[in-house]
């Protein structure tokens, strides 16, 4: 049986966003030789537990082929009601810059974005 890649196994169980896996997949070209969930931590966009919790699930048989099959990954959201915010790509780059550089935190972007 093939694994499902650890990508998608953290955006199915809603730990990251497909952008958040995109980014970690372009940091992961310039060196290659670093795990994608290592990546992912160093961009605190996921903690070592979630990596742990994601791990185990792509190792075990009945959860990895739920998650094989799955059709279209889902990102977990306070709202389910909520349609996603649509944000151009030079405003995604410049708020992935501004948290990578510890200018703003995530919770203070979401203040911001509900206020």
């Amino acid at each position: 049986m093939k694994k499902v890649p650890l990508g998608k196994v953290l955006v199915v169980k809603g730990f990251v966003t497909n952008s958040q896996l995109y980014e970690a997949l372009k940091e992961q070209k310039k060196c290659p030789d670093v795990k994608i969930g290592d990546i992912l931590i160093q961009l605190r966009y996921l903690t070592p537990d979630q990596l742990k919790i994601a791990l185990n699930a792509q190792n075990e048989d009945k959860r990895t082929e739920s998650i094989g099959q799955a059709k279209k990954p889902f990102i977990k959201s306070e709202n389910p009601d909520q349609k996603p915010l649509k944000v151009d790509k030079p405003v995604a780059a410049l708020v992935r810059l501004l948290i990578k550089k510890n200018i703003i935190t995530k919770d203070e972007l979401m203040d911001e974005l509900k206020g």
